[in-house]
């Protein structure tokens, strides 16, 4: 973390970390986003998603509220810290080098993958993102297209991104007994929506990958296209015929 800071200082970059509960001060709702919490894992995993919950609720606390004005970037770990049992952290699922292993506060990844997914449809830059090479459990709930989500690993797998917009967003981040949930507002009403699509989804030989492509949006009109990424993970269970 410390070589993070260094770079960071040099590049005299600007970071998120101011908050607001003031809704009155960011009355435009932008996004909203919401990722089941539990999923249809076998055991031991299914089991371990409780703790997930319980590490969630105490990252939450530290990005709920974060203000991301024009010319910031957000930066995951600078916002959570590190997620020890000090903090009340407790062990959760975590993939590490393409297997499913245990790790304090293990389970981020669900809060990391729904911001990946919420900055795209603000139309940020993604200044750093690493994604999973692997697609470990068949589609159960899932509510956005296979590989849009960031892996986060402290200290040295980030997730960030940056507002080039003209608006300072806000976001709240709360749960509920079923959802994780992303709502963000913006003190402006901002000139352009944001929609991202899947394209060239195939899985062959073991092999999943897929193209995510964002459009932007003025009113109902598409101005802009922009290929986002390329995703392929090895699939690791069974795919069926259809």
């Amino acid at each position: 973390m410390l070589l993070r800071r260094l770079t960071d200082g040099v590049s005299r970059e600007r970071f998120a970390g101011a908050r607001s509960l003031d809704g009155a001060s960011f009355p435009y709702p932008v996004f909203s986003h919401k990722a089941r919490l539990l999923r249809d894992y076998p055991e031991p995993w299914y089991s371990l998603q409780q703790n997930k919950i319980a590490n969630l609720l105490i990252a939450n606390e530290t990005i709920d509220g974060v203000t991301i004005s024009p010319g910031e970037s957000f930066s995951f770990w600078r916002l959570v810290g590190r997620t020890s049992r000090r903090k009340g952290y407790l062990p959760g699922m975590t993939i590490v080098d393409g297997r499913l292993t245990v790790a304090t506060g293990g389970g981020l990844c669900q809060l990391s993958n729904a911001l990946y997914w919420v900055a795209l449809h603000l139309g940020c830059t993604i200044s750093e993102r690493h994604r999973h090479s692997f697609d470990c459990f068949p589609d159960s709930h899932r509510s956005v297209p296979f590989g849009a989500g960031a892996t986060v690993n402290y200290n040295y797998v980030d997730f960030r991104f940056r507002n080039e917009s003209e608006e300072t967003y806000q976001l709240k981040v709360s749960l509920d007994d079923d959802y994780l949930h992303i709502d963000v507002f913006a003190d402006r009403m901002p000139r352009y929506r944001y929609r991202v699509i899947e394209e060239n989804h195939r899985v062959d030989s073991g092999l999943r990958e897929n193209d995510l492509v964002r459009l932007r949006l003025n009113g109902d009109s598409v101005i802009a296209r922009e290929k986002i990424t390329h995703n392929e993970g090895r699939v690791l269970y069974d795919v069926p015929d259809d």
